[in-house]
């Protein structure tokens, strides 16, 4: 069994995206992201 654990993931954080230089145009592209590749984990 393989356990994932995770902190604050900064979701609808517009500035995150360039204090952490994140590749996204803006925070819904960045969130959207996100949540589809989290939703993956799964598949």
């Amino acid at each position: 069994m393989t356990n994932f654990f995770t902190a604050d993931l900064r979701l609808g954080h517009a500035n995150i995206i360039k204090l952490c230089k994140r590749p996204f145009e803006d925070v819904v592209a960045m969130d959207r992201a996100i949540i589809d590749r989290w939703n993956g984990i799964y598949d």
